[in-house]
């Protein structure tokens, strides 16, 4: 296992370098170096796969020229045309000294061989303002359209082509919120915010060359200073984007209008799995002296339809979110502004179970793996206010988001408690007023006015009511017909979760940093997990859960028969400090058990990824072998399927997928005995991860009535529960389960030998770093990146959720920062302890050398030593 430290890297550009390395992978008869596998030796591919992979990396070599001539083109265009080279990329090697006005001393930037930052200051003050100079040097086209998206002032950088990213921003009433949250915080944080600014703007006045994302597509020369309060932006887009719920009540919705009953969509899409869940009954003090009966009915209020906005017709809707979302220039801003969440992982290990004593903590958040990635690594050191902190940032935050200090470390994954509800608003006598409590209310309306870059203007007039705007537009629905009003905690009152945000790397101990995280980090719905130096480990959950009289599943009536009761108390969130059992893991699956007292939520992700994490972890207990980093890291790059174990396992579906196929088309027979044989392990030159994915898409797209078949909801449960079952009118008959598993058995094989056939999954399989802007433009090829043989799949562990099955299996959402910590207090912090890594590069300059110069590193599994010893 190579876990690469700051030193002996390669100065080739990583552009070509990732070309030429994909030549190597796609014209070698054997994969080099770590793309090796040692289980996978015995396998052979046949002699038609042979024969297709040779055409395909013909393919492949002509594509690849056609590229790079392309790319001369374009490079020619840049440096002549545009006079742009490597002057708009900033001054990174090297040390950089920096001081401003009223400074408190000398701040230094040096950028190890990777391009991490390792920024030096004597006050808190100083730190801010060189953070924010680095990440304007590496990320200021970011940063800005992080900001504008939030405001609703993209469109005057790229033109109208984002006025449904701006029509978002306003209706959220982002700019809004922000402000007023702003001035509610402490002297403290708005002292560092104005000088992370500060330092930003400092990087703009130097009037560098910018990158060509403001030159080549948008002539779009000048950038406009940034304000404190657009700090805030990020943190509220973040915690919109970490909402799924919303959109989930407004699919129960159509279902329920389609002619479904509430408790019929109940069955159909039924709430999480209570079977592995974040935290244990025995952890929770919420939970002491409860009866079974009392448990019982605390989890009935789920089922709980009273008052359910029941609507008569269908509803068809044509989404501001999925205009978006369909829209071929800017898909992959809106990708990361869409609530709705993929999937994160996190866990700690007590000493009790690791080789050094000392606890370990693992976290891989997954969001959309853009060019460049959503977390930004960077080192700050501040001798003086005793703080060493190394890890992640996001764009706007000037402080470690995930990572580690000497006291403390923590990692974060999607929550899925259930923050925002939608009501349905009848009118009044008028448009301009709606009945509340049996009252005329009139609306407060308030009218934007978007600018394009080219002049050319929209307006929008946001309407609030008491549960807050209306956002039936977001949803693509006509608003004078059905107003949906949302009611999000966020919105409701002022926020200053930046406080803590900002003051969490303080923390000495998880008894300090899970108090503050409780008490205050509202914005964002999240499971902290943290350990600190004093062998504790501990678990928070943040957020702003309104106090709902409902189950929170449906859209409400808006008559105030359903309001909440404000929201939860502080003590209903769970704390946990050192469980028995000696671990803790999250993966979007259910925070708490059956009959948790209060209602955080029924909405979650599959089980599948947790009950794997579960798994290993109690193997390797169970073992009594003490766990090390190399036990973390395979645990983080497990690509065995835990959905196609528990299927074949406890439902017997690929025996009898095989007993029903096998005297009949030859074809079905082999692909059933495939199925059958395969052990759920995506390894690289295995095809059966190939077609077991086409199996997966057939039985989530038979799993749901065909009025709902293009539901966004979790259609995974809804299989599982199939696969449970020999009843369920979903398949008319009495014999559901064979019904369903050999019709999506059949659909997935035809699908599969209609583009060729199997391949391997290394083959098969591509993941995608699409540039945010640049990916379905003529420079995708130039600004956008991917890779082949990347192990991964869309239920595994390391997860790599397919969203394209056109050609190769694509996926572009996964672990797009990975962090393996210990906390020996018996090494200095970082030396061969702790790792972590981006899938692409710190850079957002395409024509910078850490751009991609990570995407390898990634790929196999490898990660950079979190060094913060470096000078």
């Amino acid at each position: 296992m190579d876990y690469r430290n700051h030193d002996n890297v390669s100065d080739i550009n990583p552009i070509y370098d990732t070309f030429f390395k994909g030549i190597i992978i796609w014209t070698s008869p054997h994969k080099q170096g770590h793309d090796k596998i040692e289980d996978d030796e015995t396998e052979k591919p046949s002699m038609i796969s042979r024969v297709r992979t040779m055409g395909l990396r013909c393919l492949f070599l002509i594509s690849f020229i056609l590229c790079i001539l392309g790319g001369i083109l374009f490079l020619v265009f840049f440096a002549v045309v545009m006079g742009i080279t490597h002057t708009s990329y900033p001054h990174i090697r090297g040390t950089v000294n920096l001081s401003y006005a009223n400074a408190d001393g000398n701040i230094i930037i040096e950028r190890d061989a990777y391009g991490v930052p390792h920024i030096k200051a004597t006050s808190m003050r100083d730190l801010s303002y060189g953070q924010g100079y680095a990440e304007a040097q590496d990320r200021l086209f970011q940063l800005d359209i992080t900001r504008r998206a939030g405001r609703g002032t993209l469109s005057g950088l790229v033109g109208t082509g984002a006025f449904d990213i701006d029509e978002l921003g306003v209706t959220l009433q982002l700019e809004k919120k922000a402000r007023a949250s702003y001035a509610a915080l402490s002297n403290t944080s708005k002292t560092l915010l104005t000088a992370y600014v500060d330092g930003i703007n400092a990087y703009i006045d130097e009037k560098p060359v910018l990158t060509a994302d403001y030159t080549m597509v948008f002539d779009n020369r000048t950038v406009q200073k940034f304000e404190p309060f657009e700090t805030l932006i990020s943190m509220y887009l973040l915690g919109w984007r970490l909402s799924a719920n919303a959109r989930h009540e407004i699919e129960r919705m159509k279902m329920i209008g389609d002619g479904l009953t509430p408790a019929r969509v109940l069955e159909v899409v039924p709430p999480a799995n209570t079977n592995f869940t974040v935290l244990l009954e025995s952890e929770l003090t919420q939970m002491n002296g409860l009866s079974q009966a009392q448990k019982d009915t605390n989890e009935a209020a789920r089922n709980n339809v009273t008052n359910v906005y029941t609507p008569a017709s269908p509803i068809k809707t044509n989404s501001l979110i999925e205009r978006l979302e369909s829209n071929p220039f800017y898909n992959k801003i809106m990708d990361g502004l869409a609530p709705d969440t993929k999937a994160s992982n996190n866990w700690v290990i007590g000493g009790q179970h690791t080789d050094s004593g000392f606890p370990f903590l693992a976290n891989d958040p997954h969001l959309t793996m853009t060019s460049p990635s959503p977390f930004y690594l960077k080192h700050l050191v501040c001798e003086s206010c005793n703080l060493n902190a190394i890890g992640a940032g996001v764009a706007l935050i000037p402080s470690i988001v995930i990572g580690k200090t000497d006291k403390v470390a923590w990692g974060i994954t999607a929550a899925y408690t259930d923050v925002i509800d939608l009501y349905k608003i009848a009118y009044g006598n008028s448009f301009d007023a709606y009945n509340h409590q049996g009252t005329s209310k009139a609306f407060e309306d308030t009218v934007y006015t978007l600018r394009a870059s080219n002049g050319q203007t929209k307006k929008i007039t946001v309407r609030e009511t008491v549960y807050g705007p209306l956002v039936s537009n977001i949803f693509g629905i006509p608003q004078f017909t059905l107003p949906i009003a949302m009611h999000w905690g966020v919105l409701d009152s002022i926020d200053t979760s930046m406080d803590t945000v900002l003051s969490i790397v303080h923390s000495e101990n998880v008894d300090e940093f899970t108090a503050a995280i409780n008490a205050n980090v509202t914005a964002i719905p999240l499971n902290f997990v943290v350990v600190d130096s004093s062998n504790n480990t501990a678990y928070a959950l943040s957020g702003k859960i309104p106090n709902r009289p409902h189950s929170g599943l449906f859209v409400m009536n808006g008559n105030g028969d359903s309001d909440p009761a404000g929201f939860l108390p502080r003590s209903a969130y769970p704390v946990v400090k050192n469980p028995p059992r000696g671990w803790i893991a999250s993966a979007n699956n259910r925070v708490v058990p059956h009959g948790y007292p209060h209602n955080l939520g029924y909405d979650a992700a599959s089980i599948y990824r947790a009950s794997r994490i579960h798994t290993r972890i109690s193997e390797a207990i169970d073992s009594s072998i003490k766990m090390n980093i190399t036990t973390l890291r395979s645990i983080q790059l497990d690509s065995v399927s835990s959905a196609y174990l528990t299927w074949n396992s406890t439902f017997d579906i690929f025996n009898t997928i095989y007993e029903s196929q096998k005297d009949e088309v030859a074809i079905y027979s082999l692909r059933a005995a495939a199925l059958k044989e395969w052990n759920g392990n995506y390894s690289l030159s295995s095809e059966a991860p190939m077609l077991f994915e086409f199996f997966l898409r057939e039985l989530r797209r038979s799993a749901l009535p065909t009025s709902v078949e293009s539901s966004t909801l979790s259609s995974v449960i809804r299989v599982t529960n199939l696969l449970s079952s020999n009843s369920d009118d979903v398949c008319g008959t009495s014999s559901c389960r064979s019904t369903f598993v050999i019709n999506a058995f059949r659909a997935a094989v035809d699908a599969v030998e209609t583009r060729g056939g199997l391949l391997s999954w290394g083959l098969s399989h591509v993941v995608e770093f699409p540039s945010t802007i640049y990916d379905s433009s003529p420079l995708k090829c130039f600004a956008s990146r991917q890779t082949y043989n990347a192990i991964g799949g869309s239920l595994t562990v390391n997860v790599a959720p397919i969203v394209s099955f056109n050609g190769t299996l694509n996926s572009y959402h996964g672990p797009s920062y990975r962090q393996l910590i210990t906390m020996n207090t018996n090494r200095t912090l970082g030396d061969a302890d702790s790792f972590f890594v981006v899938p692409t590069g710190n850079s957002g300059n395409m024509v910078s050398p850490f751009y991609d110069n990570l995407i390898s590193l990634w790929r196999t599994g490898e990660y950079m030593n979190m060094s913060t010893a470096y000078s």
